[in-house]
Parts: structure tokens; sequence; C-alpha cells
């Protein structure tokens, strides 16, 4: 009977752990990679998750709310290729349920974390991506929420080489490399990107407000000189 009690006990309290794991789990490293390519974005996220409390804890359920803006609202992106992985490399189990405004991806950690231990993962998924623009293409990264606590984070955006960064909200540091053209943020934030295959300097404003700005002072300087050619050949007569 006492060995009974016990088992339901121990049961309980297992089944209590996950409900307390976000006031005692943070992610102590959240960093997350973004690579466009042809109209797709692959998101990669290493994470750690940090015991920050007194007690053992089973982090069990988390979840990570994404959303798409499209028009200027929110909107759901159809998720593929889902996964999430230790550092062992043993899959994780996720599920993923989307409503019109957003995806919840969802994965469990069933592993006990003593006090001051880590969980290492890494989470891969992909959406389809589809940047506004002609000359200039702006887009807005998409966002994700989660309700665990961040320590530390880092973004990075990765545009194909011969594309050049000509606005950034937050502002960021952006970097040539071999093949890609980087953005990375250090802090935790939705991001703005404007980018073009013109080598526009970035200025702090969106370069496409003034590249329209200049195509019409051009118009108009044409118009001005053609009138005032006109007229000198009408005075002439």
């Amino acid at each position: 009977m006492k060995t009974t009690i016990f088992i339901m006990s121990a049961l309980l309290l297992l089944s209590l752990l996950p409900l307390a794991a976000a006031e005692v789990v943070v992610f102590d490293e959240y960093d997350t990679t973004m690579d466009y390519q042809q109209g797709k974005l692959s998101v990669t996220k290493h994470l750690r998750l940090k015991n920050v409390g007194p007690n053992p804890i089973i982090p069990g359920e988390i979840h990570f709310k994404v959303s798409q803006e499209r028009k200027g609202e929110s909107s759901a992106p159809t998720i593929d290729s889902f996964s999430v992985v230790n550092k062992y490399n043993k899959e994780l189990d996720t599920r993923q349920y989307a409503s019109d405004t957003e995806v919840d991806l969802v994965f469990t950690v069933w592993d006990p974390l003593l006090p001051d231990f880590f969980y290492d993962m890494t989470m891969t998924y992909s959406l389809d991506f589809d940047p506004r623009g002609v000359l200039f293409y702006q887009v807005v990264l998409p966002e994700e929420r989660t309700t665990i606590p961040i320590s530390k984070a880092t973004t990075t955006f990765n545009l194909p080489k011969r594309y050049h960064v000509t606005y950034l909200a937050p502002e960021g540091e952006v970097a040539a490399a071999k093949e890609v053209t980087s953005v990375t943020w250090k802090v935790k934030d939705s991001y703005a990107v404007e980018y073009s295959v013109v080598p526009f300097p970035r200025l702090g404003f969106k370069a496409v407000n003034v590249f329209w700005i200049l195509i019409i002072i051009l118009f108009l300087l044409n118009l001005f000189f053609r009138l005032k050619k006109k007229a000198q050949a009408a005075r002439s007569l």
C-alpha cells in the first residue's frame, strides 16, 4: 500500500512539473539562422534550455507561435519539414496546429533537467517566402513567440550574395561572406529588411522612397527642359 501511494505521489509530482517549468527554465541560448533562397525561407534554431530553479524539472511541452505578415495583417504560414533533435541527434516528438493568424509549433522534452543543467536542441523548419517589390524588396521576417523567457538571442538572415541590404529595422550588423550577405541582430524583436540588386547605400530610411523621389525629380526636370525648349522655339518664330 505504501509503495502504491509513493508511486502515485511521484507520478502526480512529475505531471505537475511541466506546468511550473515556465517559471524555472529559460532559453540560455536562442540562436536563429534564416536562409532565403528562391521563394523559400529555411529556419534553423540552436536552443539551450537551462534550469534556473532550485529543483529538478521535466520541461514537457514547449510551444512556438509563428506568424507571417501579409499586406499588413498577420497570417499563418505553411510550415514544412518541422523537426527537433537533441545533441545526441535523437528526434523529439513534434506536432503543429494552425489557426487563421498563426501556427503553433510544439515539441516535448521528457528528460529530467537538474538545477543549473542544460538541454541542447536544434529545431528546423521551412516556409514559403515572397518578398514584395521590383528593384527594392521589402520583407518582414516571420515572428516567433514562446512562453519561455529568453536570456540571450541572436538572429541571422542570409541573402544570396548578389543582393545589397539598403534598410534595417532594428539596426543590425551586415557582413558579406563568400556566397551570402548576412544580417545579424543581437536582440529579440520583429525584423524588417529592405534589399536590392542596386548597390544603394544604407542611410537609415527606406531606399525605395528615395529611389522614387529621384525618379519624380528627373521626370519633372526633363518635363521642365522640354517645355523650356518649346517656349524658346516658339519665341524664335
